[in-house]
């Protein structure tokens, strides 16, 4: 599931990137290992980031940020 965060870069409330999909990793587990866990690291790698940016940096608005929104 995605949450809202707000990106300490971007100075805005993003939906962040999801995790690997349970469908899509024991469909690809089930063709082959291989690809299933390419697959999951791949997109484990991903989770969490902000779509604009790419960064990790989560942080708390100041109460200035927050009055301009």
């Amino acid at each position: 599931m995605t949450k809202m965060k707000y990106c300490g870069n971007c100075k805005q409330y993003v939906t962040t990137t999801p995790g690997p999909s349970i469908i899509i990793s024991i469909f690809l587990l089930i063709l082959g290992i291989v690809p299933g866990i390419i697959y999951i690291i791949w997109a484990s790698s991903r989770a969490g980031k902000c779509p604009m940016c790419g960064s990790k940096n989560w942080s708390i608005p100041l109460k200035e940020e927050e009055k301009k929104e």
